[in-house]
């Protein structure tokens, strides 16, 4: 679908989901697709706190990270047309989930075991939020924000085993199915 045929998509979409799932290579092809700015909030913290999310995380600066995230994702909410991949943790944020009540929703999600091996292989991985395992991890943060999630009602997407073009291309479909039953 070229950016002149998905003109009538929604123009504001919030990729969600845990470490791992995709929403940064996911959210820029989508963004490309559409015709419309892509935003990810690690990389606009990095640009306005001048530290990354991995810097502020591994020096216990987390009030200081989900400030930020407030922040940015304030000034994106802003926007008539954006796709914003949020860090996973975003979500952890009330003024987070109020700034993008609007937004048409999409949780990018993969089993555990996959989460943890994208996590693996990440050339600049982030530090672990807590003492556990990676899959323990990952399960815990699993049970914490998937409520916090569901709270801005997405459209569940199954990233495993799938390319980010075949996921980009299942996120126009559901954009374009949406726009029908409106």
């Amino acid at each position: 679908m070229s950016p002149a045929s998905s003109r009538g998509l929604a123009s504001r979409i919030a990729l969600l989901g845990l470490r791992g799932s995709g929403k940064t290579t996911v959210g820029r092809l989508l963004a490309a697709r559409l015709g419309v700015p892509w935003h990810d909030t690690d990389h606009s913290i990095a640009a306005t706190t001048l530290a990354s999310p991995a810097e502020l995380l591994s020096s216990g600066r987390i009030a200081e990270l989900r400030a930020a995230e407030c922040r940015v994702v304030a000034e994106l909410s802003q926007l008539t047309a954006a796709v914003i991949s949020l860090g996973g943790g975003a979500v952890e944020s009330p003024e987070v989930l109020a700034a993008l009540h609007d937004w048409r929703a999409f949780l990018l999600d993969a089993p555990d075991a996959e989460l943890a091996r994208r996590i693996a292989g990440d050339p600049s991985p982030r530090p672990p939020l807590t003492d556990r395992t990676p899959l323990e991890e990952i399960a815990i943060l699993r049970e914490r924000r998937f409520a916090l999630y569901t709270a801005l009602d997405p459209v569940i997407i199954a990233t495993a085993f799938r390319s980010p073009t075949e996921i980009v291309d299942e996120i126009l479909i559901r954009l374009a199915e949406g726009e029908e039953s409106s």
